[in-house]
């Protein structure tokens, strides 16, 4: 969550939006110093604001949604293996207590 001081991904957005007219009139150096101007206003590097510039300043769609979380709703399974399994891609773990000489739980 951004600061007081800085701004929103809309906000960085909304501002080239505003300049985006006079920096296509302006002349190399003028540009050059827009670009130090928009840097300094919204925190972002100067190559993605020419980048920025030189497109439609409209933020693009996810071209793939995130996946659902697991819940509680979801198990992943887990089966018992043998001890003597050969084949790749099994993982066997040892338990290890750290309560003493015993498990009691004492």
């Amino acid at each position: 969550m951004p600061t007081e001081d800085e701004m929103t991904v809309d906000e960085r957005r909304k501002y080239p939006r505003k300049m985006k007219k006079r920096y296509e009139k302006a002349d190399r150096q003028e540009k050059g110093r827009l670009l130090d101007e928009m840097a300094v206003v919204t925190g972002l590097h100067r190559k993605s604001l020419t980048r920025l510039m030189d497109s439609d300043l409209e933020r693009k769609a996810r071209c793939k949604q995130r996946d659902e979380t697991y819940g509680p709703e979801r198990n992943i399974p887990m089966v018992r293996i043998p001890w003597d399994e050969r084949e790749p891609g099994h993982l066997e773990t040892d338990l290890v207590h750290h309560c003493g000489a015993t498990a009691s739980g004492e």
